[in-house]
Parts: C-alpha cells; sequence; structure tokens
C-alpha cells in the first residue's frame, strides 16, 4: 500500500531478488562445513521411495520398507482416492483435488524453468503455532508450499532438483512418518509411501532424513534457492546445516509470487466458490443486524454461515466497526454496540480451498441510510465504478494505474460533497489513506513480492476497495463527521474484461436496504 501511495519504482516483479550466491560460501560456513565434507552425491535417480530408519518404536513396520516401486502419476485412481480418505479426510484431501496433478507438476516445472540448472529449490511446510503452552491454533498450510504440491500436513519440505531448463524437475517430498502413538492423539498421517502415491512428486522420504537428504543435493547442486523466513526454516529441526543455508541462499518467494499472480481456470473457479460463501456470509450478518447488538454477533454469523457453506474458517480476522470505529481502517477487536442511526462496517471473507475471498460492504444499523450516509455510501460506489470501469487488459493498466483513477475519482466527490479545500493527492489521501487493492489468491494479500506496476494479465484477481473516512473535525462538513464507508469486491479479469466474483453481495443503497428490510429471514 505503501509503494501505491507513494509511487512505485516500475522494477520487475522479480527485480529484488538478490544476485546468485555461489556453493562455495556455504560451503565454508562452520555449521555446515562439516556436514557436507562427508556427503556422497546420490545414485543417478532412479525414482525409488527412500523411506529413513526412525528412531521411534512405533514406526518400526513402515521403517523397515527401504525402497518401493512409484506408481505413475497418471494411475491414481477413484480407488485411490477412496483409500486416501483412511488417511485423512475433508479439507485437505478436497484442497489437493480440486487442482489436478498435473497442474501441480506444470507449476513446479514453470518455477525451476526460471532458475539456472542445476538448482535445488527448498519450499518447507508450515509449522504448527501454539496460543498457549500445547494447546495449537488451528493449522493454515503454507500458500506457497500448497500452491507446489498440495500437501496439507505439517512439518514437511519439498525439494526440486533441476537439470536444464523445461524439464520436469525431479521433486522430493520429505513428511512425518506414520506413527501410530502420535496418531492416537493428533489424527492419521500421511506418511512417506502413501504421499509417493497421491501426490506429484517423485520421490518421499521421512522427514528425519532432512539432513542427509540436503547434503546430498546440495552437493550435486550449483544454487541453492529458498526463503530465510524463521517461521518456517527455524521450526523444523533445521539447524546447523540448513540454519547456515537459509542465510546465504537465494529468495525463491519473489518468483513464486510472480507465478501465482497469474490464476489457472481451476483457481478461477474455486475463487468463485470463494467468493461465493463469503458474499452468503456477509448477506446473513445483514439479515441480523439489530441496535445494540455487539459487533463480535456479526463477526460470529458470518463465520458461521461461510463454515456451513464449506469455508474452512474466515481468511482473515475481520473488521466489524460500528458508527466512527469504521475510520480506524484495521478495526478487529469489534467489542462495542452498534447503536441506531449509526453505519456499520464490514470486512470479511473466507477461505476456501485453500483460496481467500475479501469482501467489504457498509450498512445503517437502523434498516435506512440517512442522507448524508447516502451521499457518502453513493459516492464512494461512484469511485469503485470507475476503477472497475478501468481493469483491463492493455499493456498499462495495472494496481498503480487504479490507484490513480480512484485518487483523482476520490478528490472530485470530495469536492462534490462540499471539501472545497481538497485539491492535491495528499490532501484526497487524508480521506482515503489506504490503497485501493491488492492482489488476490490464496492469500488475502496475495503475491505480495510482485509490483503494483505490473500490467493485470487474464487470470489476475485483484481486489477493488475504495473508502471515505470522515473524521470527526471542524475541517471536515459537519454533517458527515464520524462516517466512513468502504466498498470492496474482487474482480477477476477474464478475457480481458472485469469478472465481479463478489456480485452476489449486494451494494446499491437500494438492494442493501432491500436485504435490511427482511431482517429475520434466513440468508440465500
Amino acid at each position: 500500500q505503501q509503494q501505491q501511495q507513494q509511487g512505485c519504482s516500475g522494477r520487475s516483479a522479480l527485480s529484488d531478488t538478490s544476485s546468485p550466491v555461489s556453493l562455495a560460501a556455504l560451503l565454508r560456513s562452520p555449521a555446515s562445513e562439516k556436514a557436507i565434507s562427508s556427503s556422497t552425491a546420490a545414485p543417478a535417480a532412479t525414482r525409488k521411495v527412500l523411506v529413513s530408519s526412525l528412531s521411534s518404536p512405533f514406526t518400526a513396520s513402515t521403517a523397515t520398507t527401504t525402497a518401493a516401486t512409484t506408481t505413475s502419476p497418471a494411475a491414481v485412481t477413484t480407488t485411490d482416492k477412496a483409500a486416501q480418505s483412511d488417511l485423512y479426510t475433508g479439507y485437505g484431501a478436497k484442497a489437493y483435488y480440486a487442482v489436478s496433478r498435473e497442474e501441480y507438476r506444470a507449476r513446479q516445472r514453470r518455477l525451476c524453468a526460471m532458475l539456472p540448472p542445476h538448482s535445488l529449490v527448498i519450499v518447507p511446510a508450515a509449522a504448527v503455532s501454539y496460543m498457549a503452552n500445547d494447546i495449537p491454533h488451528r493449522f493454515r498450510q503454507d500458500s506457497d508450499f500448497m500452491y507446489l504440491c498440495g500437501f496439507p500436513e505439517q512439518d514437511a519440505v519439498l525439494l526440486l532438483q533441476t537439470d536444464q531448463p523445461g524439464e520436469q524437475p525431479h521433486a522430493t517430498l520429505l513428511v512425518l512418518a506414520r506413527d501410530p502413538h502420535r496418531e492416537m492423539w493428533d489424527g492419521p498421517r500421511v506418511g512417506p509411501e502413501q504421499a509417493l502415491r497421491f501426490f506429484p512428486i517423485d520421490e518421499a522420504r521421512g522427514i528425519e532424513s532432512l539432513q542427509p537428504t540436503l547434503k546430498e543435493r546440495i552437493a550435486k547442486s550449483s544454487q541453492v534457492f529458498a526463503d530465510h523466513s524463521p517461521n518456517h526454516l527455524s521450526k523444523l529441526r533445521m539447524t546447523g546445516l540448513l540454519h547456515s543455508l537459509s542465510q546465504v541462499a537465494t529468495p525463491i518467494g519473489n518468483y513464486l509470487s510472480f507465478l501465482r499472480l497469474r490464476k489457472s481456470a481451476a483457481e478461477l473457479n474455486i475463487m468463485r466458490k470463494a467468493c461465493q460463501i463469503s458474499s452468503s456470509g456477509v448477506v446473513a450478518a445483514m439479515h441480523a443486524t439489530r441496535p445494540d447488538m455487539l459487533e463480535n454477533e456479526l463477526d460470529a454469523i458470518t463465520e458461521y454461515h461461510c463454515r456451513l457453506r464449506g469455508a474452512t474458517f474466515l481468511a482473515y480476522p475481520p473488521v466489524v466497526a460500528g458508527g466512527a470505529r469504521a475510520n480506524t481502517i484495521h478495526y478487529v477487536v469489534n467489542n462495542n454496540y452498534l447503536r441506531a442511526g449509526e453505519l456499520v462496517l464490514m470486512d470479511a471473507g473466507c477461505e476456501y480451498l485453500g483460496y481467500s475471498g475479501d469482501i467489504t460492504r457498509s450498512w445503517p444499523v437502523s434498516g435506512k441510510f440517512s442522507d448524508p450516509q447516502r451521499e457518502v455510501y453513493e459516492a464512494v460506489l461512484r469511485i469503485q465504478q470507475r476503477c472497475i470501469d478501468a481493469v483491463k487488459v492493455d499493456g498499462a493498466t495495472s494496481l498503480y494505474a487504479l490507484q490513480c483513477v480512484a485518487l483523482e475519482a476520490a478528490g472530485e466527490e470530495l469536492r462534490a460533497l462540499g471539501c472545497a479545500s481538497v485539491r492535491t493527492v495528499q490532501e484526497t489521501q487524508a480521506f482515503m489513506p489506504h490503497s485501493v487493492g491488492h492482489y488476490l489468491g490464496m492469500d488475502v494479500h496475495d503475491s505480495h513480492h510482485s509490483s503494483a506496476h505490473i500490467p493485470l494479465e487474464n487470470g489476475m484477481i485483484v481486489t477493488i476497495e475504495p473508502g471515505l473516512y470522515f473524521k470527526d473535525d471542524p475541517s471536515v462538513p459537519a454533517r458527515y463527521r464520524g462516517i466512513g464507508v468502504r466498498i470492496e469486491d474482487d474482480i477477476a479479469v477474464v478475457n480481458g474484461a472485469p469478472e465481479v466474483l463478489t456480485q452476489a453481495c449486494p451494494k446499491s443503497v437500494r438492494d442493501v436496504e432491500a436485504v435490511l428490510s427482511q431482517r429475520g429471514a434466513t440468508a440465500a
């Protein structure tokens, strides 16, 4: 957002990637020198399963299986899918099968085609985080990891080994081994053998073999790519060699961010569903709105209706801001009462099969807009429509260009509302301090490494969310003081034109008031 407001540099999406790092520096690292010096290159690729010896007595039966023949990637049948349901069900299986194995392999191939020959890519899964002692937060898989292989479990690592650009990289997945004792507490694991059977990889190993596997692969590589996030690498028993590696390897995030900008047909279909469910959740909140209820009640109602329709959870902490609290952009405490005569601003969206919706609507708690509320609301609606109409594929239109459209339109609307002193961009930004939109996809703020100057292309998804915020200040026309309005929709670029994915969520004054007039009915 700061990049859009202050002026973007116009650099390529990959311009922040650090220069290639020779492995010589890594090989000289005190923490890794001993580990690498004893490494030997693995035999030529035989595409066999390699299951590490495990220390736990509960995994002996798995540990004794040291090799198995790979199944053909195309040989996964309906029976195989049924068998997989015995390993895990629900979100993980559904999310994986929403995208074809061939698409996952194509993603791996496209990523490695951007890298030098003989590169090694290291992408870790997310680790479980804890809210207190041994009480975990709900697990959410790392988006880059999920994008490349669809594996739903924590404490796993994907390795992609390239030979020549354009060739399919050798994909190795290191996962938690089957463990009846831990599975009694935490639920079933996939394990190396079944990971190879069901996921888009060539080889599977137990995560316990991570250190020797890295030594083996690094010895065969001319360059290593890995992200430096302490939230992943440092939590996967990756000490010594990998700790040093995380300090010198070339970041891979920029490359993945660039790839994830353009959604496939399968991804667009998932996004349409995520936005449809998100719309239903917000409409349910509109139906439930009453004076003197807590903001948190609308928060709960939205999540309930989204999860009832198949969402995993909300994609981010929702904003439910009554009255002047709407002028706090990221108000998420949601612990105040809604008052008659005020507006409520809700910014919420769900995650469905790993992809996020993101909607903002503002509506009157009492069911009818007052004249000042309507004037501000319709001004914001006009700003948004101008931005949506500007979405096209012409080699020039970008998020930054849409920001310029929004600021120009906002200045005109503010002056029409009586803010005659608003003449410059800086003065307009006092009333609309945030960016008009961002990329959307697996993450709410998707492809965050990518520049706002990249021209829009088919398959991209952006939000368009202008807002006008009137503080309680003598410099603001008295009739608008304390009013904050934001309207946000999710826009896919399809066939060179905008497709509003959140169109099921009403936003005209007439449609919003019609929904509120039916309060008490069940949301559609």
